[in-house]
């Protein structure tokens, strides 16, 4: 209760004191988070409703993940001048934690339409009206599924509440379930940007307020996440879950399609933010897949994903927001060198980099481990071979990212360009360490979900402290992660040692020996993978966003051809009722006369 007073009271606050509305905002978050974990049950008496509210394993755990992250946002930007910035973002903490203590429809559907309205206004502005409103559209169609959905459960049961639905859920038969999934299944889908309902995403993450966007990415879409486990494996149950075969088959290859056409896509983008975009929408279908297995190993690999996830994506995008501020330039084309200027940025993007592809000794590759071991205890053989495409494309748009900003030949209006602000740094720095931390340790993690997976009906995974076993072998953390320290570091006092020894010029590299002046651009960024884009050109030619927009200018056609037919005279309806007529007796005495 005090948890969701404190983000409204801060949301008032920080729209009046506009000087210091960040350090205010950080400090309304921050004690709001710490009320949100020790939040007691309660109950709201409201319009004939008695709403629950109360935490469970799995919003406890969904709420440490994505409000931390949003406090570490606002940390990183305590003065951002943007207008109502600070109040929309505490609104989306505030329908973020109704949604995550609801214990009932009402106040569920509530929280969900606060966060994304507010969240839409932290989209919406003059130039990104498109982008606006094709999330604000994509939040309706999910808002409107989940809300039929709501309204069937309702007619049925005589209740809003979860604990009602749960214990009637007997009554529901196996269709009338498989119904209801795919009803939330389009609210839940569209907020995590499951293709082919991730077409606001790339937009959206694109035209969002620069620091928004890192908590967008790394906690908003999240919330999907949790919709789906909280649908699967609190209202259905483990059990029942696992009887949807068909369903859970294709969400698992919806998932996989997700992973590998998300980072396919990625990699032939040039501006820096809709790059990571597409990453964020590829990440997710890793989760998707993972726990639509309905298993331990799945589960188990969906929660790590989520976690490692909110982690790299959010330290991919904090940098982003910081080359942009001190370049003023989104095209990847436009940069390139700045490792020279931020070194403390490109430390941490490399391993962000390193979790986002899976590598060890960062929380990426466990994750990723156990994704292939549930798919291999589950006999999706076929899907292994598409989650390991779709690591692949991790790996080239990653490079892709890294080269485009960091590496490369530096252009001469950035010789000036200046470090990341600290707070950025040192925010990235932290969830960095993080990172590394559960990439060693990866049995505390499980540990960290253990009362999660038990609550959804599961055992817990063999683990110690630096280990995971599972039915097809072991995983050492500890080892691993302290291999590659020690050989990083080896390698770094080497290059450190005999820096002053190898000098060498970057021009002929990239000039292929020929002389070039400063004023020459020749930083190999624009079409950067232009020989994979050849052999793929007509398949990039058919997207989703344009059958979206296909479709929508067929109803548009149609109806503009249905206006025409009410012209507003009135012999034109005459002749409508003579038609009629003669179409009706016409069709009597073609059946036999009229009696």
């Amino acid at each position: 209760m005090f948890a969701i007073l404190l983000y409204f009271i801060g949301s008032v606050i920080t729209y009046f004191t506009k000087k210091v509305s960040g350090f205010v905002a950080f400090i309304f978050a921050v004690s709001a988070n710490v009320m949100f974990v020790f939040t007691k049950p309660f109950t709201l008496h409201l319009a004939g409703f008695s709403m629950g509210f109360s935490l469970t394993p799995l919003s406890r755990l969904f709420g440490i993940i994505i409000l931390t992250l949003g406090s570490f946002v606002m940390f990183c930007y305590p003065n951002s001048k943007q207008k109502h910035y600070y109040p929309f973002f505490l609104l989306s903490l505030l329908g973020i934690s109704i949604i995550l203590l609801s214990r009932n429809f009402v106040s569920f559907f509530f929280g969900w339409e606060l966060m994304s309205l507010s969240s839409f206004f932290l989209v919406y502005n003059r130039n990104s009206r498109r982008a606006g409103l094709l999330y604000l559209i994509a939040s309706a169609i999910g808002a409107y599924g989940i809300l039929v959905g709501m309204s069937y459960i309702y007619a049925n049961v005589g209740s809003a509440s979860f604990n009602d639905f749960i214990q009637n859920i007997g009554m529901f038969s196996h269709i009338e379930l498989v119904y209801l999934f795919l009803l939330f299944g389009v609210g839940f889908g569209i907020k995590a940007a499951l293709m082919p309902l991730h077409i606001w995403a790339p937009e959206a993450y694109r035209e969002s307020k620069d620091p928004f966007t890192a908590f967008f990415s790394g906690g908003l879409s999240k919330l999907g996440i949790y919709g789906f486990l909280l649908f699967a494996f609190v209202f259905i149950g483990s059990d029942k879950f696992l009887t949807f075969h068909i369903s859970n088959w294709l969400l698992a290859w919806a998932g996989g399609i997700t992973a590998f056409l998300g980072g396919f896509y990625a990699i032939f983008q040039n501006d820096i933010k809709k790059l990571l975009a597409y990453s964020s929408v590829s990440q997710m279908g890793y989760v998707i897949t993972a726990f639509s297995l309905g298993t331990s190993l799945g589960v188990t690999a969906s929660l790590y994903t989520v976690l490692s996830h909110a982690l790299f994506k959010s330290i991919l995008f904090i940098t982003a927001a910081s080359v942009i501020l001190r370049t003023g330039k989104t095209s990847l084309d436009d940069m390139g060198g700045l490792v020279k200027n931020m070194p403390f940025t490109f430390v941490v993007s490399l391993f962000a980099v390193i979790g986002l592809t899976g590598v060890p000794p960062m929380g990426g590759f466990p994750a990723k481990w156990l994704i292939y071991e549930g798919l291999i205890k589950s006999g999706y053989i076929g899907l292994i071979g598409l989650i390991f495409a779709a690591s692949t494309t991790a790996f080239l748009y990653s490079y892709r990212f890294l080269h485009g900003v960091f590496l490369g030949k530096r252009p001469i209006s950035l010789k000036e360009t200046k470090e990341a602000p600290f707070l950025n740094i040192f925010s990235s720095a932290i969830l960095m360490f993080i990172l590394l931390f559960i990439g060693i340790f990866p049995g505390w993690v499980v540990d960290f979900f253990s009362s999660v997976i038990k609550s959804a009906g599961f055992e817990v995974m063999d683990h110690t402290f630096g280990t995971l076993s599972t039915p097809f072998g072991n995983f050492n953390g500890f080892l691993v992660g302290i291999i590659f320290i020690v050989v990083g570091f080896f390698v770094t006092l080497l290059s450190l040692f005999f820096s002053h020894k190898l000098k060498a010029s970057a021009n002929d590299t990239y000039s292929s020996g020929e002389a070039l002046t400063n004023e020459t651009p020749y930083h190999y960024s624009s079409n950067f993978y232009l020989f994979i884009k050849r052999e793929f050109s007509g398949f990039l030619r058919v997207g989703v966003t344009k059958f979206y927009f296909s479709l929508a200018r067929f109803f548009e056609n149609s109806a503009d051809a249905l206006r025409r037919l009410y012209a507003g005279s009135g012999q034109v309806y005459l002749w409508y009722v003579i038609v009629v007529w003669v179409g009706m007796i016409i069709f009597f005495i073609y059946r036999g006369g009229i009696r």
